[in-house]
């Protein structure tokens, strides 16, 4: 359940004039977003809810309220961009509109917005199984009967799957390339500098590579369970505690629970759930690997889902999956998700640890669990939230996990033109290894992937691209407070076009968005209130994934294009090399084009594949293109590309392992000056400085 302090009473406290000021800036700005009518979030409608409810409470507040709603209206015509920074900034504007406004006017702490707020509107949860169970039928029926003869709504595939990145820490030995410093991400390879593991077809290996011309295979650890019911996907790897942790996915037809439910609907004391199709898992299992030749299991977890993402911090690692709802009978507990400890027979998450957002329809459980990967005896925490998830973000003390909504429809079957879709996004505190559900909010339009997402400050930044019922697309970045409420925008960035990355660097976002060439947008984030556009860069091709170097240059990695009389088509690998240092002047220093009519690198979409040596400005990554001599797909390279920044700032071609790879899906590591690279059936290491190989030994004998 939400702890007490997530559920204050709306105390009043005595405002001091500089407090009020403040206040009253916010307001406007929010009456003059609601004017516009470009903010429809549930989250923007429970704060102006808050803000009337005490309107009776005071006469001078109910004054203040209303000067700011007629002065929104008034001039809802001013430009998207600029409303909110004007409105914020502007004393005339404030003094005017507030004119009857008294400093001694008392106001609660949640408007305030001191701590995140739930309002049991927008969050609730449930004191037993069946209550949850009864909510869900009811808010499911009360759906379908709107649905009901409207077969005809189209409706688009979700955004792309998640990406990772940020530079590695510059030190003796490579490490995965993650979005925030501090936060782990599980991938297919790790490395401390001594032994190499690597995942491939559920099979561990382990690497002695202290002795780079001697490579020593150590161990091959099969992962598929003993009835091959089981998919090893990534790792983690704990080099303080030598423990290693795999998570996994699979299929069963039954699930048992430990323990009767809290209900009368079903009146057995062990259940099987009755499935229409078979119930889909995702597991943990940690690994003692002290004695890297014989990997000890020393913990299991399993929770229902399929697997959407994981983050390491420290001892714990959070595990979420999204469990979708294949069940029609309503009555019956095998709806709820449930989660297995070891041997144990499966048990349901607890009715109070289960959150129902809103009124939204329930067809899908996103479900987070927080697993102590050091100690097997401490007891894994797990919350579910009944809605969607796709994506998930995380800093140092707080998860987020976002998902698209379709708010397309009202009850009359009209379209709401503003946005066919929402992001909904749901924040859990993690701080200390603890788990608690924390805040919700949505802003409009749909994001990309996890880069998409940043927190900074005390606010989180949010870049979502928007559709109209015209099917017509414009970009935005919405900035969030801690009650994950709309605290400023800047919306209508270049109209058309769809957003294909995003990099938060502090107080600068760049922004790629592509339609027909490649707009760079460099946007200052120092003041939250009041985001701005600062320089602009428009180029032939596209970056789908950013990557800073210091906090002058963007590497980006993506494709370029062709221009016909009427299209555009992409064409090679493209590695651009682009100086913010003026941030109003982005220029493109230099860039490399790898193949003619088509080029790839799994970079673009997963960038924990991308290699960094910072100390050596050297970056690897696996590529896949076709040459300029022959036809198209008939021959192409398979390989494992280096490029490095030089002295002088500029992107040099470094060195081409050709056809290492089958399928350009090589990974790369390195220690000290030795690159190991590591295909579908070898691994191979080479000297930095001559690139001449040192060894290869094969995983099958």
């Amino acid at each position: 359940m939400f702890k007490d302090d997530f559920k204050k009473e709306l105390n009043t406290i005595q405002a001091e004039p500089e407090l009020l000021d403040r206040t009253r800036s916010k307001i406007t700005a929010a009456r003059i977003q609601a004017a516009e009518k470009n903010i429809k979030s549930s989250a923007k409608r429970r704060r102006i809810a808050r803000v009337f409810s005490f309107a009776g409470a005071t006469a001078s507040l109910a004054i203040l309220l209303t000067a700011a709603f007629l002065f929104g209206t008034l001039f809802s015509g001013i430009s998207k961009s600029k409303s909110l920074k004007e409105a914020a900034t502007d004393p005339k504007l404030i003094s005017e509109t507030f004119a009857d406004a008294q400093p001694d006017t008392t106001l609660p702490d949640a408007f305030l917005f001191d701590e995140p707020v739930f309002q049991d509107k927008d969050i609730r949860t449930f004191n037993s199984h069946a209550e949850l169970l009864s909510r869900i039928k009811q808010t499911n029926k009360e759906r379908n009967d709107v649905l009901v003869d409207y077969d005809e709504v189209k409706t688009t595939e979700a955004m792309s799957e998640d990406q990772g990145s940020v530079s590695a820490p510059e030190n003796a030995y490579s490490q995965t390339n993650v979005q925030v410093t501090g936060v782990d991400e599980a991938d297919l390879i790790k490395n401390d500098g001594e032994y190499l593991y690597y995942l491939t077809y559920s099979v561990l290996y382990v690497f002695d590579i202290r002795d780079p011309e001697n490579i020593d295979k150590v161990c091959e650890l099969d992962l598929t369970g003993d009835n091959y019911d089981q998919y090893a996907l990534e790792f983690f790897y704990d080099s303080e505690m030598d423990t290693l942790s795999v998570i996994g996915s699979g299929y069963q037809n039954d699930i048992y629970y430990s323990e009767e439910p809290d209900s009368d609907i079903v009146g057995e004391s062990r259940i099987a759930a009755d499935c229409y199709f078979p119930s889909g898992y995702t597991t943990l299992n940690s690994y003692d690997v002290g004695d890297p030749s014989t990997p000890r299991l020393i913990r299991s977890f399993s929770q229902e889902g399929s697997y959407l993402s994981s983050r390491r911090i420290g001892d714990t690692i959070y595990l979420v999956t999204s469990n979708y709802a294949y069940y029609y009978d309503y009555e019956n507990y095998d709806v709820l998700p449930s989660v297995k400890n070891g041997s144990d027979d499966w048990a349901l998450v607890p009715a109070e640890d289960i959150y129902v957002v809103g009124q939204n329809y329930v067809d899908t459980f996103t479900i987070v669990s927080a697993i102590d990967s050091r100690n097997p005896y401490q007891e894994a925490t797990t919350q579910a939230i009944a809605g969607t998830g796709n994506t998930v973000y995380s800093s140092l003390d707080t998860l987020y996990v976002s998902g698209t909504i379709w708010e397309s429809y009202t009850d009359d079957f009209s379209f709401d033109s503003e946005t066919l879709y929402s992001t909904k996004v749901l924040s859990f505190s993690i701080a200390g290894g603890n788990l608690t559900a924390k805040s919700a909010g949505t802003v409009p339009g749909t994001i990309l992937n996890q880069y998409s997402i940043d927190e900074y400050d005390g606010y989180l930044r949010v870049a979502t691209t928007s559709m109209n019922e015209n099917w017509e697309s414009s970009n935005n970045i919405y900035v969030l407070d801690k009650s994950l409420d709309v605290y400023s925008f800047i919306s209508d960035l270049a109209p058309g076009e769809s957003i294909y990355s995003v990099r938060f660097n502090g107080d600068r976002i760049y922004l790629v968005t592509f339609v027909q060439v490649d707009p760079l947008f460099v946007i200052d984030a120092s003041n939250p209130m009041a985001l701005e556009v600062l320089g602009e860069l428009k180029i032939p091709g596209y970056s789908n994934y950013l990557h800073m170097i210091g906090d002058d240059m963007v590497l980006g990695i993506g494709n370029a294009t062709k221009t016909g009389d009427d299209f555009v088509t992409t064409a090679g690998l493209k590695i651009s090399l682009f100086d913010v240092a003026d941030p109003e002047n982005p220029t493109e220093k230099s860039s490399l084009v790898y193949g003619v009519s088509y080029g790839y690198s799994e970079v673009q979409y997963n960038p924990k594949a991308l290699l960094v040596n910072a100390a050596e400005g050297i970056y690897g990554m696996p590529v896949n293109f076709d040459k300029a001599a022959g036809d198209y797909g008939s021959d192409y390279v398979s390989g494992y590309l280096l490029v490095k920044i030089d002295s002088s700032g500029n992107l040099r071609h470094e060195y081409l392992f050709e056809n290492i790879s089958d399928y350009g899906t090589c990974r790369g590591a390195f220690v000290g000056d030795t690159l190991f690279l590591v295909s579908e059936s070898a691994i191979y290491s080479f000297d930095l400085d001559s690139f001449n190989q040192l060894d290869t030994v094969t995983f099958y004998e």
